[in-house]
């Protein structure tokens, strides 16, 4: 009888080992839901803005986190025909065309530059959750194409 449960334990020690494995599987990745924070779907979907069709160069950054969500800086250059449809479109007022950047939005955006080629800045929050906040700043809004900034981010509760 001992003989037979020493034999039984060596077998589940042995099952035991075997399911350890020597290290050369690799775990299987987490299950994910939807697109990569770093999308451009993703932050449309957190925004409620949709990038125009017509920009080029877009990149998206996640710059932080806020109230547990992600902190979105999206730059792009599209048409400066187009800025006002993007802003609308998105429940934001038309951009208002500025001369001087306010303070506030040149340190959102760590922006230094001038705004003597033209200038629009937009803020909103997102109508469907106000905690959501957008800013929105363009820059070459006197030339034939801007290069627009957006941040959304979400405020702590």
């Amino acid at each position: 009888m001992r003989l037979l449960r020493a034999m039984v334990a060596v077998l589940a020690l042995t099952l035991a080992l075997a399911a350890c494995d020597s290290g050369t599987s690799q775990p299987s990745p987490p299950p994910t839901s939807g697109p990569p924070m770093d999308s451009v779907e993703a932050f449309q979907a957190f925004s409620g803005l949709t990038i125009p069709a017509t920009a080029e160069d877009v990149t998206v950054r996640v710059v932080g986190t806020s109230a547990g969500q992600p902190e979105y800086l999206v730059t792009f250059s599209a048409p400066s025909t187009a800025l006002d449809d993007f802003a609308v479109s998105g429940g934001m007022q038309r951009p208002l065309r500025v001369i001087t950047i306010p303070e506030s939005v040149r340190e959102r955006f760590d922006y230094r530059g001038d705004s003597s080629t033209g200038a629009a800045v937009a803020e909103a929050s997102l109508p469907a959750d106000g905690s959501i906040q957008r800013l929105l700043l363009a820059i070459g809004t006197k030339t034939p194409t801007s290069t627009v900034r957006v941040s959304a981010y979400k405020m702590p509760a």
